[in-house]
């Protein structure tokens, strides 16, 4: 930005006003710990939208994390508008760039982790009885998202069943298909907006489950009715 000043002028109040928060006043926060704290030159007097500040990370984030500026109280830092930080998005050492939205300090700095994915295969067993089936993901961080699919099959000389199911889950909405193909029958398929997984055998005879995950699992709460049969192979995914 440019004030149009001759040499040797003297900036106003309110050109200092607006150059300072546009500036983006640095310092070095040494708390040890996720609550980072500057103090700068010169002293805000309050956060103002637009604010903008720099700072050295002492630590690396272990999750969300705030920052405070000349004890005028700690305030979330986010990064994509509203989204709390994960371990490792600020590492020690780095420089971040923020700036205030009314409510929180947005990270304006590149974060510094990299989407992380993981992927694997398990089973169920369709007799099983109700109950959490948990799968470590490995992350070591709540997952953004993750998605399930499923495949049974049973056959005899007088009927064969195809069963097919996936779905996404990100924390707040599922989404998920699933058909199942009987010889002598109609082809069943539906979609679940509750359920990540349907399994169903035949009529009345089915495994559900619905999906939630933390940091260290994925947990597929599985509800049985009536007494279907069979294996299903199951192939996770999970991204942070």
């Amino acid at each position: 930005m440019g004030f149009n000043k001759a040499a040797g002028d003297q900036l106003t109040a309110a050109e200092l006003n607006s150059f300072y928060p546009a500036a983006g006043l640095y310092a070095a926060s040494s708390t040890g710990n996720d609550s980072y704290a500057i103090t700068v030159t010169p002293a805000p007097n309050d956060y103002d939208v637009g604010d903008t500040y720099t700072f050295k990370a002492d630590v690396a984030n272990t999750g969300a994390a705030t920052l405070n500026v000349n004890g005028l109280g700690a305030k979330s830092i986010v990064k994509l508008y509203n989204n709390a930080l994960v371990t490792g998005d600020i590492l020690a050492g780095q420089i971040v760039r923020v700036s205030y939205d009314g409510t929180n300090f947005q990270m304006l700095s590149q974060v510094s982790t990299l989407l992380d994915y993981q992927s694997g295969v398990t089973t169920r067993d369709m007799t099983a009885a109700s109950g959490a089936q948990t799968i470590a993901h490995g992350l070591g961080v709540t997952p953004r998202r993750i998605r399930v699919k499923a495949l049974s099959g049973t056959s005899s000389t007088t009927a064969a069943v195809n069963i097919s199911a996936q779905g996404t889950y990100n924390g707040t909405n599922t989404k998920a298909i699933y058909m199942t193909t009987q010889v002598g029958t109609a082809v069943n398929s539906d979609v679940s907006t509750t359920n990540i997984l349907t399994l169903i055998v035949s009529a009345g005879n089915n495994q559900v489950a619905v999906a939630t995950f933390d940091a260290t699992n994925i947990t597929l709460t599985w509800t049985k009715t009536g007494t279907p049969t069979g294996t299903a192979q199951i192939l996770w995914e999970a991204w942070a």
